[in-house]
């Protein structure tokens, strides 16, 4: 049986890793067990918008940073595994639009990349 190689497609990833980043967004950590209240990052930066006053925002972007920076790594690695998924299911879907200038179509849906010209002394 033959191996593929599959690359990383850069873009779907970004895609993936936002929309899970924005949904985990909404999920509080803490289970509204502090004070009954809602933390979730975006319950925090909706606080952080509308209910601001002075010196309120050096106090609270360092936590919303963190928060976001805790938030990120499982998005990102969530975002890698549905990539991985759509360029295995969908190839075509993953390398549209992809087609370096000046190279032709080959046989099996290969592209050749003409070398460079050398430099002459």
């Amino acid at each position: 049986m033959a191996r593929r190689e599959f690359r990383t497609s850069y873009p779907i990833w970004l895609f993936a890793s936002g929309c899970m980043f924005a949904a985990l967004g909404f999920v509080d950590p803490l289970g509204g067990a502090a004070k009954g209240s809602d933390t979730s990052f975006w319950r925090l930066a909706w606080d952080l918008i509308h209910e601001w006053r002075p010196g309120q925002f050096a106090e609270a972007f360092p936590g919303m940073l963190f928060r976001a920076a805790l938030l990120s790594v499982p998005a990102a690695l969530t975002g890698w595994v549905v990539q991985a998924f759509v360029v295995i299911l969908f190839p075509r879907l993953a390398r549209a639009g992809r087609r370096p200038a000046g190279s032709e179509p080959v046989a099996d849906g290969q592209i050749a990349i003409p070398e460079p010209p050398r430099p002459t002394l």
